[in-house]
């Protein structure tokens, strides 16, 4: 059996791994078995490499990379897996280990691992972000409810009923801790590291492709905390998260710990532009401010300062693209080496295809398509083939041509014009 292997879990044994799981999988047996055997060995692998993400500090160093440029050799296990083990069953053992109370003292998760079968999930899976933001609310529910979260297998088709959360004090959320059976760790502790764990995997999901995940970090923030926690019809998106004012207090306490982590300006943008959470829009005009509207307008400003500090940053800090030894962008280099291969193998000269690396840049990167892939095809090293030089002129015509793109320096073909006179003219008289 696999369980009983003497294979060491580590990446240097990833093959063996894969390799392990290819026999269980083609073996005689129910596909029940086999499937119990494979969250078996997912069991272990999620627990045998070093954990990191306990610590907050791991939010702010933190590398995101897609499915397709990631290099991690854990895919290929993960990819094994889904070939029988539906992606709802592994995102079951995720839930149950992110809502356990030992979740702080365990260390919680190796990242890269852990973004490696995010990223796995979301790619290979069928319906795999649907997956995802369905294992994402329920995480938020347990999070921001005072009924104790369930772990069993049936949990996640039966959200907790919001319409028992009854209780709006912040501190009730120590009080039940004290009373409860286990209390090994801080409550807000534990649901600030769940929070945040949450937060990492949306943001995975969006460094993937979007015409693959067809997600947006604002419109899932909007769903989960802007909109009312009523559930909607049936064949609906969820409703929202925050049920209680307690909730919408807990969230800007959270959010507030998390501010000194934060290095993305464009996902605190998209909070802090986002429309105001339920709670605080149902605050009553002729009452004083409420305590949770309060610690929510802190948030804010607090969270402004901590963007216009983040844009200044990233504004002193901009890395330019990747440069070759000659002065040229490796991108740029590639793209043009792309277009002088496929020039080779075309029968007629004037009939130039372009790269689907450039179609690409012009359908979502335009801003660097033109502000840096065009200039330097105009203007070349001296220091490169002429070959080159000569297939920049003819990438622009056909740029010109095909996406209907002003491909010359408009600084060059501007006409030159002289300044203009004031000229006062004279008042004619009408004829008598």
């Amino acid at each position: 059996m696999l369980l009983d292997s003497n294979v060491e879990i580590c990446e240097e044994n990833v093959p063996r791994l894969c390799e392990e799981v290819r026999k269980i999988q083609v073996s005689h047996r129910l596909i029940e078995q086999i499937n119990a055997e494979i969250e078996g060995l997912l069991e272990r692998v999620l627990v045998a490499l070093p954990s990191d993400s306990s610590d907050p500090g791991c939010f702010a160093t933190v590398k995101y990379a897609s499915f397709a440029e990631s290099s991690s050799p854990w895919r290929l296990l993960f990819m094994q897996m889904l070939i029988t083990l539906p992606g709802e069953s592994i995102l079951a053992i995720l839930r149950n280990q992110l809502l356990s109370p030992n979740l702080v003292s365990g260390g919680g998760f190796n990242l890269g691992l852990f973004l490696s079968l995010i990223s796995t999930i979301v790619v290979c899976c069928k319906r795999g972000t649907s997956h995802i933001t369905n294992f994402l609310h329920y995480i938020l529910l347990s999070i921001f409810s005072s009924i104790p979260a369930q772990s069993s297998e049936d949990s996640s088709s039966q959200p907790p009923d919001l319409a028992a959360l009854l209780d709006d004090s912040i501190s009730s959320l120590v009080s039940q801790s004290q009373n409860a059976a286990i209390s090994c760790a801080d409550p807000v502790e534990l649901k600030f590291i769940q929070f945040y764990h949450v937060l990492i995997i949306v943001r995975q999901i969006c460094v993937e492709d979007t015409r693959l995940t067809a997600f947006s970090y604002g419109q899932w923030w909007r769903e989960n905390f802007s909109t009312s926690p009523v559930l909607q019809k049936e064949g609906s998106s969820n409703g929202g998260v925050l049920a209680t004012r307690r909730s919408l207090e807990l969230l800007s306490i959270l959010l507030t710990r998390l501010l000194p982590f934060e290095r993305n300006p464009v996902h605190l943008s998209t909070q802090l532009a986002s429309p105001t959470p339920f709670w605080a829009i149902m605050k009553e005009k002729d009452k004083s401010e409420e305590e949770c509207c309060r610690v929510w307008n802190v948030y804010i400003d607090v969270a402004r300062g901590r963007l216009a500090e983040l844009r200044m940053n990233r504004g002193n800090e901009t890395p330019g693209p990747p440069v070759n030894s000659i002065g040229w962008p490796s991108e740029v280099e590639t793209l043009v080496n792309e277009f002088m291969k496929m020039s080779s193998n075309t029968v007629d000269p004037k009939m130039n295809k372009l790269p689907s690396t450039l179609i690409e840049m012009h359908l979502f990167r335009k801003a660097f398509l033109r502000d840096t892939v065009l200039p330097l095809l105009r203007n070349p090293p001296l220091c490169i083939p002429e070959e080159k030089r000569t297939a920049c002129g003819v990438i622009l015509k056909t740029v010109e041509t095909r996406l209907l793109l002003k491909c010359a320096d408009a600084s060059s073909d501007r006409p030159h014009r002289s300044p203009k006179k004031n000229v006062r003219g004279k008042r004619i008289r009408p004829r008598k």
